[in-house]
């Protein structure tokens, strides 16, 4: 009889728990007999100071893994979670096992109790208790009037401190009923869905890790659940694309349907600041590795440290204020006296075709192309709550990341997001994705827009049913306070600049624009673009303005 397997294992009762279950599986369903190895990792031996300060990945797995690449164990069981996305070459994940459920749980005193708060039922200003920088952004995304306090600890012990120190605290579902815990009198449990609060990739979902080549422990492979692997291994692609660990800011959770894996993801984008700042994303693709490249398309994360050559630059950002904010939160977090002004309104349109009408008419196998956000959101006036449902067996095109994350907040999953974001680009994006086939393409957008992605795809064979759903209307130009002592100016559309450059500029205002269709009505307008940001996104803007910055000439 051969000797029995030996798996390494950290000592909490959790981890001991997930040792005994997968030693059960290899008895139940490989007829190998196996025995438990406790090993001590850096993680446990220091529960008092925050995981990122303890060096942040691997902390929880980096001794496993020691002694599976040295033979002292057989193999490894982890969580998933815990396991950093790149590993010893000798080493590999040979198994995911069936997934529990990903979901969080809030344990809440039941005097910090709030039935009527909504999603996290807890009382005004309430004490919640978590050490995850990726839980503490959410919280007080849905909740700014929340205390986020920093705790460590294994789960009975982050339990307790919901009854002495804090007023609620914040753990895996899986955690909670791996260990059996009954909560203590005096505790609520408050079970809250993934789309509420997402989970951190490959949470719930365990790793068993071996050496490769070893032949005893091959047959594991059986005990891999193609679906688990399937939706893990999206959401540790994307976090391995944003080269971060497992302490990132980052939830993102994957589900497997019908038309293919659909990945939610967030990430916070404030580089640690008091406020959060989050981007969602909410993609559709067949594969794991496509779901991750779309959604960290439509993420976009800035660059890791804003420019410091903005110190003391006066920049007006003309868009319009939803949507100019997040570049003018960047630009101020790099020292600049950033300003925003609106060039433009818009009036909604009714037309000869409703939109609801059209999407239920548009054939099977149809795709629905956002040209922008306010696209988006003019629909979502239009439908109201039935806009996800009726996008739902409709393939997504967004036109561009900011597109994509307007549809992310409103539940829609997006198929497509050009590489280039701009209409020819997406064109060439979409019948690339066509192949030989023509569907049809219904393309709300607005009255007198561009018409380069239209065009494009008519002339290519397809179907196009423009459907104007609002029109823009410019403001006046900008009164003379808004562009004093200007610097440069960000311009995001041809309109913009010609509200603009109707009034006077500071001599040597530097004018920088969003796309080449922008940059042409600057020249029309007889103005030089110091500088046209490659992609219509806050990364890309930041590197425009610093060239603008840079030229001389300009």
């Amino acid at each position: 009889m051969p000797d029995p397997l030996t798996i390494g294992t950290r000592g909490s009762r959790l981890a001991l728990y997930q040792a005994r279950l997968v030693r059960s599986l290899l008895a139940e369903r490989l007829g190998l007999a196996a025995e438990l190895v406790v090993l001590k990792t850096q993680g446990d031996r220091d529960q008092s100071r925050p995981v990122t300060e303890l060096g942040g990945v691997g902390v929880f797995v980096k001794e496993l893994e020691r002694a599976l690449v040295a033979g002292e164990v057989d193999l490894a069981v982890h969580s998933l979670k815990d396991l950093p996305t790149e590993g010893p070459e000798e080493l590999f994940v040979v198994a995911v096992p069936e997934r529990v459920g990903a979901g969080e749980v809030l344990v809440v005193r039941e005097e910090a109790y709030d039935a009527g708060a909504g999603v996290l039922p807890l009382r005004a200003g309430a004490r919640v208790g978590t050490a995850s920088q990726r839980r503490r952004a959410q919280l007080l995304a849905l909740r700014p009037d929340l205390e986020v306090v920093g705790i460590r600890g294994n789960v009975p012990t982050r339990v307790e401190k919901a009854r002495s120190e804090v007023d609620a605290v914040v753990l895996a579902a899986a955690g909670i009923d791996r260990l059996g815990l009954e909560l203590p009198a005096g505790l609520r449990r408050v079970d809250l869905r993934p789309e509420d609060l997402l989970p951190a990739p490959g949470q719930a979902a365990l790793a068993i890790q071996v050496r490769r080549g070893d032949p005893r422990t091959a047959p594991l492979a059986a005990l891999d659940d193609a679906e688990a692997r399937a939706r893990v291994e999206a959401e540790r692609a994307l976090l391995h694309a944003l080269g971060a660990g497992c302490s990132v800011p980052l939830g993102a959770y994957a589900t497997a349907t019908p038309r293919g894996l659909v990945l939610a993801a967030l990430y916070d984008v404030s580089g640690g600041a008091e406020t959060p700042r989050l981007r969602r994303a909410l993609v559709r693709a067949d594969e794991p590795k496509a779901a991750a490249r779309l959604a960290l398309r439509v993420l976009d994360p800035p660059p890791a440290a804003p420019p410091a050559s903005f110190a003391g630059r006066r920049v007006l950002v003309a868009r319009d204020p939803d949507r100019a904010a997040e570049l003018v939160e960047t630009l101020r977090a790099a020292g600049a006296e950033a300003r925003w002004w609106s060039p433009s309104r818009r009036r909604p349109l009714g037309g000869d075709l409703p939109l609801d009408t059209a999407l239920e008419e548009l054939p099977a196998g149809g795709w629905v192309v956002f040209a922008s956000v306010n696209a988006v959101r003019h629909a979502e006036k239009l439908l109201g709550e039935d806009l996800a449902r009726l996008l739902a067996e409709r393939r997504i095109a967004a036109v561009g990341p900011g597109t994509a994350r307007a549809l992310a907040a409103r539940g829609v999953p997006v198929d497509l997001v050009p590489e280039r974001a701009s209409g020819v680009g997406a064109a060439e994006a979409l019948l690339a994705r066509f192949g030989p086939e023509r569907p049809p393409v219904l393309l709300p957008a607005a009255r007198g827009g561009r018409t380069e992605l239209s065009d494009a795809l008519r002339a290519a064979g397809c179907e196009v049913t423009l459907l104007e759903l609002y029109e823009s209307q410019a403001n006046d130009p900008p009164p003379r306070e808004v562009l004093a002592d200007l610097d440069a100016v960000v311009l995001a559309s041809p309109s913009g600049a010609r509200a603009v450059l109707a009034a006077p500029l500071p001599e040597g205002c530097r004018l920088v624009a969003f796309g080449e269709s922008t940059r042409a009505e600057i020249e029309s307008l007889g103005r030089r673009a110091a500088a046209v940001a490659e992609q219509p996104t806050v990364a890309g803007v930041l590197a425009a303005l610093a060239a603008a910055f840079a030229d001389r000439g300009a």
